[in-house]
């Protein structure tokens, strides 16, 4: 068969004339064409064999005797070409030695000149025909070819092995996928007993026998029969056997046949591995969903029904009075929280966790609920877990406590460092106060105007010293934590290190160094203060004799690993480092520095709790210390993130105004005489009308009878009787508008709890300014400010 080459048929030539008797040529075209037939000429032999090398054509009439190229040398270059055109040799010659040669090379027909035109044309009409019949069988032979290389490829290309058996049991076809399963070779093993292919695993071929080599059909035929096949390595398979009998259908003269085998090998092993693994994961998570120590449900996501729940799941429901068959509403406080839930979950499907508390026979119980989104059978679902956190909760609790009564143990200690050194700077201030005062009451006639200003100026600024030294101790001793808020740290430790001052010698000198424009953090600024001060006492401690404390702060990038939890801030954060010239930590007490109770004072020198409480306050606000230290002295370093802005807000003071434009009086009440007294000047010199009263029980019966007159109220907190808030309750009862201001030394946590249900307007700790109250004053009215008048 010719083979295929890249040509096209001519159109319309299907046949050409090789003929160097151009006269010749033209006289059997024209024959030719007479019989609807279309002919080329080429009286070249060699040009011929050029142009049919890119086209085709089905006849060919080829004079055998030509001077460039002999008839036969063309037969001869078209067989090497592989030419499938019919070729009709035509010669003057009639000898049996011209004519075998041409008829081995292929030639269809074979004429002597003169020939007979109408056998001329005969021979082309058959030749042509023959052609195409030739052309159509070289097609389907390809498409035949194409179809059994695909089904091959298909086959070979089967994940599992298939194999075909003659009806002796021996192999006629295997694909491919042995090689995968089997040490044979594909080729060695047709024509060859399927039971060479377990070789001396002959148990597997008595396992096998009729199933392998199976002659039934249909139903009874063998089905996914499993075996376990050990390779020579050792390596464990597991495979699975499917066949059928082949039979040649029934005839006239014969019955119906057995022709062979169809069979399937498939390696099952990892599939089988998989469900071993799958039904071991199902025990395993039911083993964990049954017996889990936390109540664990599956629940439609959008109804609530409970699909599935536990033993502990069960039980936390009964006692929390839900029924057997209820929906897990009752997690929920309410079914809003749990639309909440639910639609949260939808946007963190792979985990979510909620803390609630609920009420159950006057018992606050507390749960906590994880849950993650589960599809089943095409449903969204919850998996959740719950946990009654009731007693955990009330340890944390119980912890915080601890905590704080520590913490305030921490202060006390710290405050009895101070006693001394506060009883020492306040003992001069009063010498300042009283010699002053003294001296321009004894010598006043004597004394210029000009220096008595100057003389009650330095008791005014001895008593504001006193002031903030006092506000500073009450701020410290403050027992409960307060919320965290912007801090201005460079201020703190100026503050921290004015009142230790006098609790630390003369000889150990105080330098601060801090950057300009330092940013604030968010801190409690009562814990940062004890921070701060109990490093500061750690550090006065260590020298003996002549030293120095330095504290600095500035803003740094990365910081070194922390030294309780070794890890570090990576960003931007203010680094506060207090830094002493004493005798350093030993190597054997670093360690333990940071350890409750740890200290290496004398019993009753120390609890051993302040660098703990440190430690524990800066951590709860995600910051981190670090300690160096050698024989020339420890640095300290409290490493703090910024807050998330600076605030920038300027200090405005309202204009004082006089009392012209307050209708009504002010009364004032306070058991002290001289604080009464004292305000009651400072407001009728403002011009405001002041009624001073020096006991509560005469105030309320003044208001009782006169409380539309009243512009504002001020009072004392801490009175006999009756007390401050008692007063504004009172006043508040009736005149829910008239401006309450509130005066005290110092103020509880409750009492400020009470002041904000009563509903006082203003507050004023004493000891306070003339500006300060008549700008409260001010603020209480409410009204556009006035001048002063002029006094």
């Amino acid at each position: 068969m010719a083979t295929c080459r890249n040509t096209t048929i001519a159109p319309n030539t299907p046949i050409l004339i090789v003929d160097d008797d151009a006269a010749h040529a033209e006289s059997t075209r024209a024959l030719l064409e007479a019989h609807n037939h279309v002919a080329r000429i080429e009286t070249n032999p060699r040009k011929a064999l050029d142009w049919l090398g890119d086209n085709e054509v089905a006849v060919l009439l080829l004079d055998l005797n030509m001077p460039e190229m002999t008839g036969v040398e063309v037969l001869e270059a078209l067989v090497q070409q592989g030419a499938s055109m019919k070729t009709i040799v035509v010669s003057g010659e009639q000898e049996v030695e011209t004519v075998s040669p041409l008829l081995r090379l292929g030639a269809y027909d074979f004429m002597a000149k003169p020939y007979d035109p109408a056998r001329l044309v005969r021979s082309v009409t058959h030749a042509i025909g023959e052609w195409h019949l030739q052309q159509e069988n070289a097609r389907i032979q390809s498409r035949e070819r194409k179809t059994d290389e695909l089904n091959r490829f298909l086959l070979d290309a089967f994940p599992d092995l298939l194999y075909v058996l003659d009806d002796r049991g021996k192999f006629t076809f295997i694909n491919r996928r042995l090689d995968h399963l089997f040490p044979a070779l594909r080729e060695e093993m047709i024509g060859e007993d399927w039971r060479a292919l377990f070789g001396a695993r002959s148990h597997l071929a008595e396992q096998l026998n009729h199933r392998m080599n199976e002659r039934r059909t249909g139903l009874r035929a063998t089905r996914s029969l499993e075996f376990d096949l050990t390779a020579d390595s050792g390596e464990q398979a597991t495979l699975e056997c499917t066949a059928r009998g082949l039979y040649q259908e029934a005839t006239e003269d014969e019955g119906r046949r057995y022709v062979g085998t169809y069979g399937v090998l498939q390696d099952v092993t990892e599939s089988r591995r998989t469900r071993r693994a799958l039904v071991q994961s199902q025990r395993k998570f039911h083993g964990l969903f049954m017996e889990s120590p936390d109540g664990v449900f599956i629940s439609a996501l959008d109804s609530g029904a409970v699909l599935e729940g536990n033993d502990i799941f069960n039980q936390l429901k009964l006692q929390f009075g839900a029924s057997a068959d209820a929906t897990d509403g009752w997690l929920w406080p309410s079914d809003a929280s749990r639309s909440e839930f639910v639609t949260a979950l939808r946007r963190a499907p792979e985990h979510l966790s909620l803390s609630v508390s609920r009420h159950l026979a006057g018992e606050e119980r507390y749960l906590e609920i994880n849950a993650r989104l589960l599809e089943l059978e095409n449903m969204p679902c919850m998996l959740g877990t719950v946990r009654d956190r009731t007693r955990e909760r009330y340890a944390e609790l119980q912890q915080r406590e601890l905590q704080s009564q520590l913490l305030q143990a921490g202060k006390m200690e710290a405050l009895g460092q101070l006693a001394g050194g506060v009883a020492h700077d306040f003992n001069n201030i009063l010498a300042s106060i009283i010699g002053y005062a003294e001296l321009v009451l004894t010598a006043r006639s004597k004394i210029p105007d000009k220096d008595v200003d100057t003389y009650l100026r330095e008791v005014v600024s001895a008593g504001q010293r006193a002031r903030d030294l006092i506000s500073q101790m009450l701020t410290f001793t403050r027992a409960n934590r307060g919320e965290p808020q912007p801090m201005d740290l460079a201020r703190v430790f100026e503050d921290v290190a004015s009142m230790l001052r006098a609790a630390i010698p003369s000889t150990i000198e105080i330098a601060q160094n801090f950057d300009a424009d330092l940013p604030e953090v968010r801190i409690d600024p009562v814990q940062f203060q004890q921070v701060v001060m109990n490093l500061m006492i750690n550090a006065r401690d260590a020298i003996d004799g002549t030293g120095l404390i330095a504290l600095s702060a500035s803003v740094e990038g990365a910081s070194e690993p922390c030294a309780i939890c070794h890890e570090r801030l990576t960003g931007r954060h203010v680094a506060l480092r207090i830094r002493d010239t004493g005798c350093g930590i030993p190597d054997k007490v670093l360690p333990h520095i940071f350890d409750m109770y740890y200290s290496t004072r004398e019993p009753g020198e120390g609890t051993g709790i302040g660098l703990w409480l440190a430690n524990d306050v800066v951590h709860s606000y995600g910051g981190h210390i670090t300690v160096e230290t050698s024989e020339r002295g420890t640095e300290f370093t409290v490493h703090l993130p910024l807050k998330t802005s600076r605030a920038s807000a300027s200090d405005s003071v309202p204009a004082r105004r006089n009392g012209d434009s307050v209708h009504g009086r002010i009364v004032v009440v306070d058991d002290e005489v001289s604080v009464s007294s004292f305000l009651g000047e400072i407001l009728r010199h403002a011009g405001f009308e002041t009624m001073v009263f020096n006991e509560s029980p005469k105030a309320m019966d003044y208001l009782v009878t006169h409380l539309d007159e009243v512009a504002v109220l001020i009072t004392d907190q801490a009175m006999p009787m009756l007390s401050g808030l008692d007063l504004a309750q009172f006043v508040k009862g009736r005149r829910p508008d008239l401006p309450v201001v509130l005066i005290t030394g110092f103020t509880h946590a409750h009492d400020t709890n009470r002041m904000e249900e009563i509903g006082v307007d203003h507050f004023l700790a004493k000891p306070f300014g003339i500006d300060a109250l008549l700008d409260v004053i001010q603020g209480a009215t409410n009204r556009s400010p006035a001048q002063e008048a002029a006094p």
